[in-house]
């Protein structure tokens, strides 16, 4: 395999230094690979750019009073006591569909003196469609810290952000 690259190579140069007309075409075909290179480029950039504002648009339609979070739920692995679930039930009280929400979750170590120390603070991200007037249940994987408490653990959420699905 080497080998052959390695002879390529080689017929390369050879018909560049040798062949007049084989330096004109290959310095159009770099020049040509080089604009296409970056037209490539500048696309991607502008439809990352377009996505980032749909996806910051997105954020504006639906206020997070219009989303309701019922019975929340957050499972710890049990080898290393990190949380590793959320699940519950999303209610859309918006005219639009809800795509996602961003939730904040708090944990904390309890001990019985009833002194509570925070030992985790995470931001995640609900993938759930939920139509306008609707509710869905939710289930998904999150990686939180490993949490080591010298007492309970109490953990809380706030609602951060919500996004409509828009087109």
């Amino acid at each position: 395999m080497s080998l052959g690259i390695a002879i390529f190579l080689i017929a390369l140069l050879w018909f560049l230094i040798a062949n007049a007309t084989f330096r004109k075409v290959a310095a159009i075909a770099f020049v040509a690979i080089a604009l296409g290179g970056i037209l490539i480029f500048a696309y991607i950039q502008v439809s990352n750019k377009e996505q980032e504002n749909k996806r910051q648009l997105a954020k504006t339609y639906i206020k997070i009073s219009q989303v309701e979070l019922a019975d929340p739920r957050v499972s710890f692995a049990s080898y290393d006591g990190r949380p590793d679930r959320i699940a519950g039930r999303a209610k859309n009280n918006s005219t639009f569909t809800l795509e996602s929400f961003e939730v904040r979750l708090l944990f904390q170590d309890c001990l019985p003196t009833g002194n509570c120390e925070t030992i985790g603070d995470e931001k995640e991200e609900i993938r759930v469609d939920v139509p306008p007037s609707q509710s869905r249940d939710f289930n998904q994987s999150i990686y939180g810290p490993i949490l080591s408490p010298k007492g309970k653990i109490e953990w809380s959420y706030q609602l951060i952000s919500v996004s409509a699905h828009i087109e």
